[in-house]
């Protein structure tokens, strides 16, 4: 096992944690919306639709992200922990990263399928319609359901992700959580 994470898998780290946490909040402007009787609606709904496609962009983008980060783990596999880590923290810390994981898998296959079954366009980049003009209300019903899961899964690992990263640094003061915020190899003196 190595040492520390590539340069790359920690750029590809933080650069997925903002774009998830960026994609959370594009995705509150369309979400839980219940209307109101003075106009505002059709406004919304404008606003509305454009923050989907925002959303399914940044959807498609982490996806990208998503197969490279997989494909540099791959590669370099993961860090060591640190030698003295209960066991149960060791445990811990493997169950949370596949989780981590396998939730941003099926968030990624989720969004996409969703997408691809929306009654309305969904034009990502510009040019491509992800909605692929076949609108199924039945299956975009059933996995859009799936998707609020795993997103409300996903907050919650992510909240214990980052809470555990600040124990590390705060209180144990070992490298777990330094290591991912250097991105330069420190040179012998």
């Amino acid at each position: 096992m190595q040492k520390d994470y590539a340069v790359t898998q920690k750029f590809i780290h933080w650069l997925m944690g903002i774009f998830i946490i960026l994609d959370l909040f594009i995705a509150q402007k369309f979400g839980n919306f219940r209307g109101d009787s003075v106009g505002f609606i059709a406004y919304y709904n404008e606003t509305r639709f454009a923050s989907r496609i925002d959303h399914a962009t940044m959807g498609y983008i982490l996806t990208s992200l998503f197969v490279l980060r997989i494909f540099f783990r791959s590669r370099h596999g993961a860090a060591a922990l640190p030698a003295d880590m209960p066991p149960w923290q060791v445990r811990a810390a493997h169950w949370g990263h596949v989780g981590l994981y396998v939730l941003m898998a099926v968030l990624l296959l989720s969004g996409i399928i969703t997408a691809s079954a929306a009654s309305q366009p969904i034009v990502i980049f510009g040019f491509y319609d992800a909605a692929f003009g076949a609108a199924n209300e039945g299956l975009f019903e059933t996995v859009r359901q799936i998707h609020e899961i795993s997103t409300n899964l996903i907050i919650a690992l992510i909240v214990i992700h980052i809470v555990a990263a600040l124990y590390h640094h705060f209180i144990v003061r070992d490298n777990t959580t330094s290591r991912m915020l250097r991105f330069w190899k420190r040179t012998a003196r």
